[in-house]
């Protein structure tokens, strides 16, 4: 049963097969800040943290285990360091916005990555963003800027934590 599933996975296209995985990683990522939502309840966003990381750990341990520990040799550790500095950053304020407002506005803002991604890619790559990429990209914070209500009585200041992880985690891509 497991070879046949590896077989029908085989003939998917490359398309098809990210498509999976971002789907499958989006379904990961609710599932994830539903269950941070919930712990930071009665838990520091900081502990809830900290089990985020340790889980990250004892999944990856096995595979470092396997290889052996010379797979973390490298020759860029400051560059590492910054990815794991940002890497903390984008998830400290995407939990401490899931624990201290709505969850779905949270993970809609956490969508806006490939919009800020667009500017990033413009504005540090120097990439050629054409007219209809920018208009999108405009059209998508005008619906994060919806989302936020900056200019109103329902203004969320989470919301602005929410858009500092969400930054932060489109720079760790």
């Amino acid at each position: 049963m497991v070879a046949a599933a590896k077989a029908r996975w085989a003939k998917l296209s490359p398309n098809v097969r990210g498509a999976g995985f971002v789907v499958t990683g989006a379904f990961v990522l609710i599932v994830m800040a539903s269950m941070v939502k919930h712990l930071g309840q009665s838990l520091p966003s900081f502990e809830v943290l900290f089990v985020r990381f340790f889980a990250g750990l004892i999944v990856i341990l096995p595979v470092v285990w396997r290889a052996g520990f010379g797979v973390l040799r490298t020759e860029r550790l400051s560059s590492h360091a910054l990815r794991g500095f940002v890497g903390f950053m984008g998830n400290l304020c995407f939990f401490f916005a899931l624990v201290n407002m709505a969850i779905a506005d949270t993970v809609t803002i956490q969508f806006s990555r490939p919009i800020i991604m667009v500017v990033i890619a413009a504005v540090v790559l120097h990439e050629t963003v054409g007219w209809r990429r920018a208009l999108m990209a405009v059209v998508g914070f005008a619906g994060v800027i919806m989302i936020t209500r900056p200019f109103g009585a329902g203004f969320e200041p989470w919301a602005i934590v929410a858009l500092g992880g969400t930054f932060f985690g489109t720079m760790v891509v």
